[in-house]
């Protein structure tokens, strides 16, 4: 467009100066400038095709291809090379949350893994209720999802630990009944890993006290 306007300019000011050999320039801008012009189209295009390429290709590298959740990749976008958690400066607090479902292994087993699959998908649904745009959910691999929820203190995330609980425990899906474990940590500053350990440590209890239960590490 800058282009064309340049040589609206050169016409219109010929009116008022007299420029030699005005016909000659004209038949040489003019061509130029439409070369010019297609050039710098033809450049946008395939730099906006390879913009969405590359993007396409990074959100695939970070999302989880049945649940559209995050992946584990997303790790490292939401934590520092120190190995902390990336805090921005408004966030007072940062709780983690290790989510199983009960005997996964028997919902494949007797009913396929098409049905588990299904299982999943109903799970990461609820889990996307009932957490904010804000907070981060990631399937962690297999049954098991790893919420990382911000701005909220031990008690408030225990509540929505015990939200979800109450949600699979109630809800109907189209295979079988299900439940879920749950395992909540406060991240005390340090690195991301050990708030991680800690609530998986308090997953590993909820399911060895009898599964269908939130427990919350004091520690």
């Amino acid at each position: 467009m800058a282009n064309f306007g340049f040589l609206v300019l050169i016409y219109l000011s010929s009116h008022f100066i007299p420029y030699a050999n005005l016909d000659a320039m004209m038949s040489f801008l003019i061509p130029s400038v439409i070369g010019t012009t297609a050039a710098n189209y033809c450049m946008n295009i395939v730099y906006f095709d390879h913009f969405k390429t590359k993007n396409l290709l990074e959100m695939s590298m970070l999302q989880d291809p049945l649940t559209g959740l995050y992946n584990r990749n997303m790790i490292k976008n939401i934590t520092e090379k120190s190995g902390n958690f990336f805090i921005p400066a408004n966030i007072r607090n940062i709780s983690c949350l290790m989510i199983d479902i009960d005997f996964f292994k028997n919902v494949n087993d007797t009913y396929g893994h098409s049905a588990g699959d299904s299982v999943i998908l109903w799970v990461s649904e609820i889990l996307k209720e009932s957490v904010r745009q804000r907070d981060i959910i990631i399937r962690w691999g297999g049954e098991e999802f790893f919420i990382l929820l911000y701005d909220c203190d031990l008690e408030r995330s225990e509540e929505v630990a015990e939200r979800i609980r109450k949600s699979v425990a109630v809800g109907e899906n189209s295979i079988c009944p299900i439940t879920i474990s749950a395992g909540v940590a406060l991240h005390k500053g340090d690195k991301w890993e050990d708030t991680l350990r800690a609530a998986d440590d308090a997953l590993l209890k909820a399911k060895a006290s009898g599964r269908n239960q939130v427990v919350v590490s004091r520690e």
